[in-house]
């Protein structure tokens, strides 16, 4: 745990010695963060950006030059996301033992929200086109502090000189994963006494055994379902996924031409069953059903295609006039029809 700088600090637990000097530190530095990463890009564009153009403005004398001195700063995307993450997750990890970090981060989302707005429609340049690929990667970073906020909690809650609280029932289950009871007394006893100091792995399983208390054990529940699910997701990721995932391919692929190929048998079976084409054309007509591409048998393009046998009438009538052929087509191609009609009829036949 040392190559982490886990346990090489001056606390080893979250104590009320912890409280007093950490968690009094960390409410004052995130408060500061409230206003000390919204306000100063207001600042640049309210305040810098036009000292800065009128006193270098003096000596530019192109329209060009000018519009760069004018020109409103950029609004860093980047960098107010990452700020914006940083306080989330810093009040998403410690808020279960420090209640007083939910109205901050209230505070915070209010302020950011209008400050950055204001500044990003009021105070900046028109920002180039973004992708949504790193408010996606933020997204799914998020569930990550929800993780560490139940870890820290149960944590908190755990420790025996803060929150006392009698074992449940699930403490049989918990000593099967991380450490039984008669060595976790002997654990603890060794920290209470002074003989061992510093953050070592049995001390880390003493302390998750504590989260089987009464006033952790849905907290522990959370912790091993979130961590459960983080193994098995970066387990499939990084590793997994690149061999099982062409089998799930070919797994799917055989399940598709399967289905194909029984739909094309059952297909086949009702196109043996079906009769032929001039009796379905009697049954569709004594049905009132449209057994022909014609417009003419069409009852609701009947009207086009008088419409367009009038039109073809009088041009053969000029062209016959004036001694040239005829310059159109039949109405609706009917020579055409017939042909393809009597060949569809000649295949259902066969």
């Amino acid at each position: 745990l040392k190559i982490f700088s886990i346990g090489t600090g001056n606390y080893q637990d979250v104590d009320s010695q912890w409280f007093t000097a950490v968690g009094t530190t960390l409410v004052l530095t995130i408060l500061m963060q409230v206003f000390s990463t919204t306000v100063p890009p207001l600042a640049m564009s309210y305040i810098v950006t036009p000292l800065l153009a009128r006193f270098y403005s003096r000596k530019k004398v192109t329209q060009e030059a000018l519009n760069q001195v004018y020109t409103l700063p950029q609004w860093n995307l980047s960098l107010r996301l990452a700020q914006s993450l940083n306080v989330i997750f810093c009040i998403a990890m410690y808020s279960g033992g420090m209640p007083i970090l939910y109205p901050i981060g209230c505070l915070y989302c209010i302020v950011a929200y209008w400050l950055d707005k204001w500044c990003l429609l009021k105070g900046s340049c028109r920002p180039p086109a973004y992708k949504e690929d790193v408010l996606k990667l933020s997204m799914h970073m998020l569930p990550m502090a929800a993780f560490l906020h139940t870890a820290v909690a149960a944590w908190t809650f755990g420790n025996q000189d803060l929150f006392p609280s009698r074992w449940s029932i699930l403490k049989p289950f918990a000593e099967s994963l991380f450490i039984s009871g008669e060595r976790y007394d002997v654990v603890m006893e060794e920290y209470r006494t002074g003989a061992v100091y510093g953050v070592t792995w049995e001390f880390l399983m003493a302390r998750l055994l504590d989260f089987s208390r009464e006033g952790a054990w849905l907290l522990m529940c959370i912790f091993l379902c979130c961590f459960v699910y983080y193994v098995i997701y970066y387990l499939w990721h990084f590793l997994l996924g690149h061999f099982l995932r062409p089998v799930g391919m070919l797994l799917m692929e055989c399940c598709f031409s399967c289905a194909r190929g029984q739909k094309l048998a059952d297909g086949g079976s009702q196109a043996a069953q079906s009769p032929p084409f001039r009796e379905a054309k009697h049954e569709m007509e004594a049905k009132g059903i449209t057994s022909s591409y014609r417009l003419s048998d069409n009852q609701f393009y009947r009207d086009a295609y008088r419409a367009l046998d009038f039109t073809h009438k009088q041009v053969t009538q000029q062209s016959a006039a004036s001694g040239e052929g005829p310059q159109m087509p039949p109405a609706d191609g009917e020579d055409e029809m017939e042909e393809q009609e009597v060949g569809s009829a000649r295949k259902q036949e066969r």
